[in-house]
């Protein structure tokens, strides 16, 4: 099969009136629609926190003869985290299971190892991309446990985009003690475009407003071109994004940066980490410069000298490091940008991506130093990410880490009633026990807004009329 690019297709952002992607999310109303807020003393999971897990989706093929370097990239991320933590694997097969532990094992990670910190989920899904479709956990400072907020993901991708609800449904599958919430947000975003700090400050980039911009229909422009820092914290778009991720994530503010003009994807992640509550890690562009590298360059100037600025309500502020950019590639979809930045933190180890091209030696050796710098307590690991970057993405996108908490639920399951609906606790689902003809109760989880993913649609879409 081929590898699909992490970046949006022309399908995402000009939906039909009615397809097959439709269909799916009619007939399981459950994964997609759209859900209440949490309610509590809430704050979203930070990359630095211990973890129990690291999660990702391994399709079939990339485990075969095809896609050396990315199968070989997979296979490296889980046997390092396999030393810290469990790793578990969404897998849609039995072959796709048999071939990864016999990955692994070649990799040098032992049987006993595998038994008991591999986990395998056999759900359905599309791609590798797991952060962009996978869940954020957030976390019941009150309780210390954690559910699940979840993002609307490409209309073309509609088995990802039910996968946090799946995934939440189904942990006990994987021998954790319980199954958790989903709440599903009304905003179209990816995972890799969002990070935070433990006490409330959340980050995405001018991209996520640019992407929003374009799904109503009215793309604005200025947003990549010529807003300041200053100007893209009090666009509209900024402040419905804020306003949602306050309510789904905790969120006290959301601070709006420069995404680079050149990535397909426009994600914060490659080009931005936050390594702890008062540091943060911006790219830097230097000469001689290549494409668009100068304006990218004036672009995470600015940036880091905004968050440089940057005042918490407690009167604290970042401070920021710098990690250089390497540059481009050539492809036959042109100059392809790579990045240093796109890494993935687990219980004390950064697992970075770098590359093996003779001329970004020195490259990568300053941002090995400047990773040691800017967390000096970690192990810095670097791991050759080449495929995935020619695909738009590296290892932040194909991982996410799971807070080592009890998860919730923080919604009792309900119960069908004789009048066919459901009878749940405060907050819970009240709806249909199987609405759109599911064979299934779903009497569990938050109360839903609407019975699809778009309550502002109205919810009149028919299935079957895909062509």
């Amino acid at each position: 099969e081929p590898m699909v690019p992490a970046h949006r297709s022309l399908m995402s952002l000009d939906p039909l009136k009615a397809d097959q992607y439709d269909d799916i999310r009619y007939y399981a109303p459950q994964n997609y629609a759209l859900t209440q807020a949490p309610i509590g003393n809430i704050r979203p999971m930070v990359e630095w926190e211990p973890m129990t897990a690291l999660f990702m989706a391994v399709p079939t093929y990339l485990t075969g003869d095809n896609y050396d370097n990315a199968r070989n990239t997979i296979v490296q991320i889980a046997a390092n985290s396999a030393t810290v933590a469990e790793v578990w694997l969404l897998i849609e097969d039995s072959a796709g299971e048999t071939n990864m532990t016999n990955l692994m094992l070649n990799a040098g990670v032992s049987q006993e190892v595998i038994d008991t910190k591999v986990k395998f989920l056999n759900k359905p899904f599309d791609s590798v991309w797991t952060i962009d479709f996978g869940p954020i956990p957030i976390i019941d400072m009150d309780t210390d446990t954690y559910a699940l907020a979840d993002f609307r993901y490409y209309r073309e991708r509609a088995l990802d985009d039910g996968v946090p609800t799946i995934l939440g449904r189904s942990l006990m599958e994987i021998d954790q003690p319980s199954n958790t919430d989903t709440y599903r947000m009304p905003v179209n975003s990816e995972g890799d475009t969002f990070m935070a700090t433990s006490d409330g400050y959340c980050f995405t980039g001018s991209g996520q407003l640019y992407w929003m911009s374009f799904d109503q229909g009215a793309p604005d422009d200025t947003i990549m071109s010529t807003l300041t820092m200053e100007e893209l914290q009090t666009h509209p778009l900024a402040e419905e994004v804020r306003a949602v991720w306050n309510q789904y994530m905790g969120c006290k503010d959301t601070i709006i940066t420069h995404s680079i003009t050149d990535d397909g994807t426009l994600h914060l992640d490659m080009y931005f980490k936050v390594v702890s509550d008062d540091t943060v890690v911006v790219g830097e562009y230097v000469a001689p410069f290549e494409g668009e590298a100068e304006v990218n360059k004036a672009r995470m100037d600015e940036t880091a000298a905004f968050l440089a600025s940057y005042q918490k309500e407690d009167g604290t502020g970042f401070n920021v490091k710098r990690l250089i950019i390497p540059g481009h590639r050539s492809s036959n979809a042109g100059p392809t940008p790579f990045t240093y930045a796109n890494s993935t933190i687990i219980n004390g180890l950064n697992l970075w991506p770098a590359y093996t091209f003779p001329d970004w030696e020195e490259s990568r050796a300053l941002a090995e130093s400047q990773w040691q710098d800017a967390m000096p307590d970690h192990e810095h690991i670097w791991i050759d990410s080449e495929e995935l970057a020619f695909w738009s993405g590296a290892i932040h996108c194909i991982t996410r880490t799971i807070p080592a908490k009890t998860p919730g639920p923080w919604v009792g399951d309900g119960e069908c009633s004789e009048e066919d609906t459901c009878t749940a606790p405060e907050n819970g689902y009240t709806g249909a026990c199987s609405p759109n003809g599911l064979t299934d109760q779903v009497c569990y989880g938050p109360e839903w807004l609407c019975t699809c993913n778009d309550c502002e649609s109205g919810c009149t879409y028919e299935p079957g009329q895909s062509p």
